[in-house]
């Protein structure tokens, strides 16, 4: 397949109309590119189109393989006629006429040489239809070098190790190229390197022209599939055109192994959202097959063989989907939070992959873990939940991947394969419950975020003195019992300069507990309580005699300073001289 000789004919159809055009390329017709076209006024003499077939820039018409090859008497008057009424119609000079016809003339042969594959045939139709319309449509796009032509020139190329068989279906090579000149006509800084536009077109039709097949004979399947197709295609194309402009090094390798990175990784995309492709807008999948295409040119032998792409999207999409999942993931973040999974696997593979049973999705463990952190069961009934909009869910979903991919075996392994005994749940719901029955008084949906992640970087230095996995009950954490006697104290009434906004809130419960997991001693008899008295005694200060030294941005670091040494053992916190000349220290050091 001469990709120039495609162009040539597309290019053709546009100068001398469509009508004209089929006139010519018609294959049915007994003598294609003689007639009808139109009569010119007045006959032509026998003579004049011997004349004009014998010069010697116009001999290859006539000659073996040449369109008008055997004609004589009134057929070559005839094709003179011919000649005559194209330089008519395109208001030129004879060449440009018979430019035209020994072109179209190539692409008739170029068809019939595919006689063994009809399919073939009627995919060279159907893109040379597709491009007139194109280029009709788009005058501007017909100019050398344009990027419309680039896209044709290259989407054939892209397509001829695709085995089309008749009685297959073949429609989705139409739909791609009209999805690729929508996508890509006028961006042809979407990518730079021909051999890249190639690689991506033929990778994508390749998979839904598979994907089409795979219907298998169901005609309700096979009807769904190409309306998904028909929406989807032109996202995809801009979302891989996006990774494989950024990912040079996916096709150092070479076109076929490049190929079959784009072919195989869209056909895990979609076979990871089957049946929940109503979750994923086409904004979303464009952005998802450029995450795709990315993990896969940082990781090609992981990726491209084994699957991972479906199964991490896949196990995401029924976590996030799932009894549990449901309950907290609205179904408006499902194609954002399973992008940011499919990132942070590609990303850490060395963590979060394991070759030898890729059936194991850490990630999707994650987003159970937080579910069953925030479920009501571990939770409580303080309604947490509800101070979280879709942006806080998706950051709190970040933010946990991104520690998870830093420790998996710590923050996911459960107890006795028990989920809500794993260090996330069980920080998450010690977070929850410990804010009481109106969290909102002390965090909203941002400072809970921050909030859930502080304790968790914290509780990971020190996870077997602030966490008890041997019960599913986070009031048996340390954790817990810490940040609910910062909350109680809160909401005691004792603050009543009301220093203990959200974020001063958040600062003082990251120092208190970093003050814990240092210095606490659970074999003392001082227990948890300490923490409350200290955020009691500076709040007394606050009110009280240093009224005037203590504001919301001081009163963290003096409740952390009276703590400690109260930890130690070396402040009496009902000594309130003591207790005052210490934060006196405190003050004057800040």
């Amino acid at each position: 397949m001469n990709p120039a000789v495609v162009i040539f004919a597309i290019q053709s159809a546009v100068k001398l109309g469509q009508k004209t055009y089929d006139v010519l390329v018609d294959s049915t017709q007994a003598k294609p590119l003689l007639l009808p076209v139109g009569d010119l006024a007045g006959s032509i003499a026998q003579a004049d189109a011997i004349a004009f077939f014998d010069r010697p820039e116009n001999q290859a018409l006539v000659d073996p393989g040449g369109p008008y090859a055997g004609f004589d008497g009134k057929d070559l008057v005839e094709a003179y006629r011919t000649i005559q009424k194209l330089t008519e119609e395109l208001n030129g000079s004879p060449e440009d006429a018979v430019a035209i016809i020994s072109g179209l003339h190539e692409f008739e042969q170029q068809k019939k040489e595919f006689g063994p594959r009809p399919a073939w045939q009627r995919i060279l139709g159907t893109i040379v239809e597709i491009g007139v319309d194109y280029f009709v449509a788009n005058p501007p796009a017909m100019g050398k070098n344009s990027a419309a032509q680039q896209i044709v020139e290259e989407f054939l190329v892209g397509i001829q190790d695709i085995p089309f068989a008749e009685g297959k279906p073949t429609d989705i090579v139409g739909g791609t190229l009209e999805a690729g000149l929508r996508a890509l006509g006028d961006n042809a800084n979407l990518i730079s390197n021909d051999d890249r536009v190639h690689v991506l077109l033929g990778g994508v039709t390749a998979s839904l022209y598979n994907e089409l097949q795979g219907a298998d004979g169901d005609l309700g399947e096979l009807q769904r599939r190409e309306d998904l197709f028909k929406r989807i295609t032109a996202s995809i194309i801009r979302g891989g055109a996006g990774a494989v402009a950024q990912n040079a090094d996916l096709f150092i390798r070479g076109d076929k192994p490049a190929t079959v990175a784009v072919r195989s990784t869209l056909t895990q995309m979609l076979e990871g959202v089957r049946d929940q492709e109503h979750l994923f807008s086409n904004d979303a999948l464009e952005a998802l097959f450029r995450t795709a295409l990315t993990a896969t040119a940082d990781n090609a032998p992981l990726f491209t063989d084994r699957k991972f792409v479906q199964a991490i999207i896949r196990s995401t999409v029924i976590a996030l989907t799932g009894p549990e999942g449901s309950e907290l993931f609205p179904a408006a973040v499902v194609a954002t939070i399973t992008q940011t999974a499919l990132q942070t696997v590609g990303e850490n593979t060395a963590t979060l992959v394991d070759p030898a049973h890729p059936e194991r999705q850490i990630i999707a463990d994650a987003v159970v873990a937080i579910a069953h952190g925030l479920a009501t069961d571990l939770a409580g009934t303080g309604s947490v939940k509800d101070l979280l909009s879709t942006p806080h869910i998706v950051a709190l979903a970040e933010s946990v991947f991104a520690e998870v991919a830093k420790h998996p075996e710590q923050l996911i392994a459960g107890v006795d394969n028990d989920a809500r005994r794993t260090v996330l749940t069980q920080v998450i719901a010690s977070v929850a419950m410990s804010l009481g029955d109106r969290p909102g008084t002390l965090v909203n949906g941002a400072t809970f975020g921050e909030l859930t992640h502080t304790v968790l970087t914290i509780t990971l230095k020190n996870r077997d003195k602030l966490l008890d996995l041997q019960s599913p009950d986070p009031r048996t954490n340390l954790v817990f019992k810490t940040l609910v006697a910062l909350a109680s104290e809160a909401g005691s009434g004792r603050d009543s300069r009301r220093l203990l906004d959200r974020e001063v809130f958040l600062a003082t419960a990251t120092r208190v507990l970093r003050a814990v997991s240092d210095d606490f001693d659970p074999n003392q008899p001082v227990g948890p309580g300490l923490v409350g008295e200290a955020m009691a005694a500076a709040l007394v200060l606050a009110t009280g005699t240093l009224r005037h030294r203590i504001n919301g941005g001081n009163l963290p670091l003096l409740t952390d300073g009276l703590l400690r040494p109260a930890l130690l053992g070396e402040l009496r916190l009902a000594d309130s001289q003591a207790v005052e000349a210490t934060a006196l220290q405190l003050l004057r050091a800040a």
